[in-house]
């Protein structure tokens, strides 16, 4: 059985909020994860582009490690945060 992955529609809706939300600036750092993170906002402000438990409803949204993946691809610099650790 082959893993569902994001439509298209759903990568543009992602990429289209992460411009709509951030701007460049020096030294500014995206979180990636938790509750602060662009996947989390976008999971509050357009839950049908998530990806659901639902096998049926939601099958073809976004997971947040494809959306961090597409992110990347479209300029969008990758920083570990390792103030945790």
């Amino acid at each position: 059985m082959v893993r569902p992955t994001a439509s298209e529609g759903n990568k543009d809706i992602g990429i289209a909020f992460a411009l709509a939300v951030t701007r460049p600036a020096a030294g500014s750092v995206i979180m990636r994860t938790g509750k602060l993170s662009l996947f989390s906002a976008l999971r509050q402000c357009c839950p049908s582009a998530i990806r659901s438990d639902d096998p049926y409803i939601g099958r073809f949204g976004l997971k947040e490690i494809d959306f961090n993946k597409l992110l990347e691809k479209n300029s969008f610099v990758k920083v570990r945060d390792r103030s945790c650790c």
